[in-house]
């Protein structure tokens, strides 16, 4: 298998310099990936396909750190750039770690407001392959932007953020810079979806 690395960095200010890396996805995070169920047999894209990004992030605490997320491979660049621009408008974010980390299980990496992209699943209540499945979404900080629909909200701990009228700094709403910065590369957002809203998902088909 062809070896692909990229390792870069975009200067942002005189202070801060945003680092990012893709490659392939590296045999101990598949053999990971197949021991928490993030990926299994008839999944839609092959390891082939996806890439194992990591990038730096501006923290709830005001540092910064280094996330990890598999996406696929033709949004690879998309997704370090927007993480790019998130990071030097400070945006904060909880962590982002594999879905692995969760034992593959959504709602444990909601509860605990963590950003991350693949994982082998359907639509919650169907047979359909989710565009997580695909590497072709990214839930963001979904403590703080939850899925509702009518008085269901998940995670139901995040019930409070039902209200998009409180004021923190994680919140995303239309037309906020998050949101802006996503829309400008071509991205949807679940928020602006007519009968349920999903605040903490973008995703690109």
């Amino acid at each position: 298998m062809k070896k692909i690395v990229i390792l870069a960095f975009l200067a942002l200010n005189a202070h801060a310099q945003y680092q990012y890396t893709i490659s392939e996805i590296p045999q101990s995070i598949q053999q990971s990936m197949y021991v928490s169920g993030a990926i299994k047999e008839g999944c839609p894209v092959s390891f082939d396909e996806l890439r194992y990004v990591t990038m730096d992030y501006y923290g709830r605490d005001g540092k910064t750190h280094t996330g990890a997320m598999v996406v696929h491979q033709e949004l690879s660049q998309d997704v370090v750039e927007i993480f790019g621009d998130l990071y030097a408008m400070q945006y904060p974010i909880k962590s982002i770690k594999l879905i692995d980390e969760f034992g593959a299980n959504d709602r444990a990496s909601m509860r605990a407001n963590n950003t991350s992209s693949f994982n082998c699943r359907v639509v919650a209540g169907s047979s359909h392959w989710s565009d997580h499945a695909k590497g072709r979404a990214i839930d963001i900080n979904p403590f703080h932007n939850p899925y509702v629909i009518g008085d269901y909200v998940s995670p139901k701990e995040a019930s409070k953020y039902k209200n998009r009228k409180i004021k923190e700094p994680e919140l995303i709403r239309h037309g906020d810079k998050v949101y802006d910065i996503f829309i400008s590369k071509g991205w949807s957002w679940g928020g602006d979806w007519a009968r349920t809203k999903d605040y903490q998902h973008f995703y690109k088909k």
